[in-house]
C-alpha cells in the first residue's frame, strides 16, 4: 500500500509540473515581452577560410523555408578541403515564441525524405578545445549517407537536447528576460562508404570552426 501511494504521489508531482511547464511556456510565448538580443556581429561576417577548408559556395533559403525558420540570421555555407566538401548550418533567434523557434532535426530530416540510420550523443575532444558533447547521426536518402554533427547553443551552454533548450528558454525568459539560442549543424556526405574517415573530416573542421563561431554567439 505505502509504494502505491508513493507512485501515486510522484505520478501526481509529475503532472503537475508538465501542467506548470505548459502554462509557462504559453505564457512566455503569447504575454512575455522579452529582450530581443542580437549576434555580436552579423554571420555574414563569417570567415570564407576556416584553415584548410575553403569556401565552395553560399546557399539562401527561399521565402517559403525562411517563413518557415523565422530565423533573425543565418549562415548555409560549403567549405571544401581536398577531396570532401562539408556543409555548415548556424541559425540565431534573438527571440524564440510561438512559430518562431529552433526546429529539430529529427523532425525536419525525416520531412526532408531523410531516414536515420543511427544516432547518440557524445563528447568530442577537438585539438585544445574543451571537450564538448554534440549529437552524432547518420541519415540516409535513397544511396547516399551523411553524417551530421549538431548541438544547440543557448548564452554560451551547449545542448544536445531539444527538451532541454525548452526548459532553458522558459528559465532564462523569467529570470533573465531573454531567450536568444543557435543552432549549429554541419553535414559531410560518407562518399567513400568510411563512417570513421567521414567523422574525422568532420571533427578537423570543427576544431577550426568552433572557436569563430563563439566569437560570433551571445554570452
Amino acid at each position: 500500500m505505502m509504494e502505491q501511494s508513493k507512485n501515486r504521489m510522484t505520478s501526481w508531482r509529475f503532472y503537475v509540473c508538465c501542467i506548470l511547464l505548459v502554462i509557462t511556456g504559453i505564457y512566455i510565448n503569447y504575454y512575455l515581452d522579452v529582450e530581443a538580443v542580437p549576434l555580436k556581429k552579423p554571420l555574414a561576417e563569417f570567415p570564407a577560410k576556416l584553415g584548410n577548408w575553403t569556401t565552395l559556395k553560399d546557399h539562401f533559403f527561399d521565402e517559403e523555408t525562411l517563413d518557415n525558420l523565422r530565423v533573425d540570421d543565418y549562415i548555409f555555407r560549403s567549405y571544401v578541403y581536398k577531396d570532401r566538401s562539408i556543409l555548415l548550418y548556424i541559425g540565431y533567434y534573438r527571440t524564440q515564441r510561438e512559430g518562431a523557434q529552433i526546429h529539430s532535426p529529427k523532425h525536419c530530416l525525416p520531412g526532408s525524405g531523410w531516414f536515420q540510420l543511427e544516432e547518440r550523443v557524445r563528447s568530442v575532444q577537438l585539438g585544445k578545445l574543451a571537450p564538448q558533447k554534440i549529437v552524432e547521426a547518420v541519415y540516409q536518402k535513397d544511396s547516399d549517407k551523411t553524417v551530421f554533427l549538431y548541438w544547440y547553443d543557448m548564452q554560451g551552454k551547449k545542448l544536445t537536447n531539444q527538451y532541454m533548450l525548452k526548459l532553458g528558454m522558459i528559465y532564462n525568459s523569467i529570470l533573465h528576460n531573454r531567450s536568444d539560442a543557435a543552432f549549429i549543424r554541419v553535414s559531410i556526405p560518407d562518399t567513400n562508404d568510411n563512417l570513421n574517415e567521414t567523422i574525422s573530416y568532420a571533427e578537423d573542421f570543427l576544431e577550426k570552426a568552433i572557436p569563430i563561431i563563439e566569437s560570433f554567439l551571445t554570452q
